[in-house]
């Protein structure tokens, strides 16, 4: 590639972001102003050319040179530096500028947005951090009085985000972890946005001890009830021990015979499809033992839909005592611990709330930090999940 043919292809590359530069031109025309401290008269005595970036128009890029007035009052000594109308003080850029790169972060990344705006990251991020923040200083939280909780991962390994949610379905808070400080950490976040810790009625969560204890010790007054979905995952993952425990005794040829049953014993019976049903009835066959698994699985499903609280807590007895003599070992232990919170988990028949849009803002979140390739501040992140889920009154003016 010649020297000629590299210089016309990155300016064209560079073509299709901008067109060129228009720089404007911006001076202060008065001449004397009134002292802030005396009062007198007090009259200009030098400019200060600052540049400061505005939205493109037209294809260009917009450069405003703004001739910023100092003043020096000769009554009193004072000397005052006038700041630029259009502009918060101490960055270069408008606030329109700071406007269209809001607009863009609702729908795109930092990194889509930098180079949309032709600036750095950091200064997205400044803008983000900046207006995000001041947003929640006038956050309102006087009107909640249920919450959901859940966590999800910010970045591989042991790292968690706290996420809570209010009975509109708005995403409220978000902290690091996902222990029973993060539980205190909501409540003084209440009080700093005039909610109060004691208005929390109903919560609704996973059946994570360390919820259960920040509940306890922090939300006096509220209802603890552990989200179905949550419990439905619980079997499952014991259902796919009680699968893989069994396969490895079974023999090849009654291995071969079930095939591939992972997703099946997953499934209710109503979701499945002829395959499904036809390898569910070759385990009835081959495998018993992981059938009758299967069966006290779907079995405890039914819980959920009795006339009333009195008839689960009778249906519940019944099926504890079906697992505790003939179920699996895995069963038999999650059996227990569902009856030791059994007051818990069937105070969803007197509020019937679960996590199902907690674990949707989940996925967002997910999705979030998946368009950003990851994030390693997150302290950044969260700002970025406020801004997008928060639902946030962001006024840039």
């Amino acid at each position: 590639m010649t020297s000629f043919e590299y210089q016309n292809k990155y300016a064209k590359e560079w073509m299709n972001v901008s067109r060129g530069i228009t720089i404007i031109g911006i001076e202060c025309t008065v001449k004397q102003f009134a002292c802030d401290v005396c009062k007198n008269r007090a009259s200009v005595k030098q400019t200060r050319a600052r540049n400061f970036n505005h939205v493109r128009g037209y294809g260009f890029d917009t450069i405003l040179k703004v001739r910023i007035p100092q003043v020096f009052c000769r009554s009193c000594g004072t000397v005052k530096t006038f700041s630029f109308p259009l502009a918060r003080e101490f960055v270069s850029y408008t606030l329109e500028f700071e406007n269209h790169v809001i607009r863009l972060m609702t729908k795109g990344t930092v990194t889509d947005v930098s180079e949309e705006m032709c600036v750095g990251t950091w200064i997205v991020w400044d803008i983000v951090v900046y207006w995000v923040t001041k947003a929640l200083e006038n956050l309102d939280l006087s009107h909640v009085t249920m919450i959901t909780i859940d966590e999800t991962s910010f970045k591989k390994g042991n790292n968690f985000v706290t996420v809570v949610c209010d009975q509109n379905r708005k995403l409220i808070f978000m902290c690091e972890g996902k222990d029973k400080e993060t539980v205190k950490r909501f409540c003084d976040w209440l009080i700093e946005h005039k909610g109060d810790a004691k208005n929390i009625k109903i919560v609704c969560s996973d059946m994570s001890p360390a919820y259960e204890a920040g509940v306890k010790d922090y939300l006096v007054n509220a209802i603890q009830i552990f989200d179905k979905f949550h419990i439905f995952k619980l079997l499952n993952e014991d259902m796919d021990r009680i699968r893989k425990r069994l396969l490895r005794s079974a023999s090849q040829d009654d291995r071969k015979r079930m095939g591939n049953i992972r997703f099946t014993v997953f499934k209710h019976q109503s979701n499945m499809n002829e395959a499904d049903i036809e390898r569910l009835e070759t385990i009835r066959l081959v495998n018993p033992e992981l059938a009758l698994a299967y069966d006290m699985k779907e079995t405890f499903f039914l819980l959920y839909e009795q006339d009333c609280k009195e008839d689960a807590i009778i249906f519940f007895n019944t099926w504890w005592e079906w697992v505790s003599n003939e179920g699996p070992m895995e069963l038999k232990k999650r059996a227990m611990l569902l009856s030791e919170n059994l007051d818990k988990i069937l105070s969803w028949y007197d509020y019937p709330m679960t996590n199902a849009f907690a674990e949707g803002v989940n996925s967002k979140i997910q999705k979030i930090k998946a368009d950003g390739c990851g994030y390693t501040n997150v302290d950044n992140f969260i700002m970025v999940c406020f801004l997008k889920l928060g639902d946030l009154d962001i006024d840039v003016q």
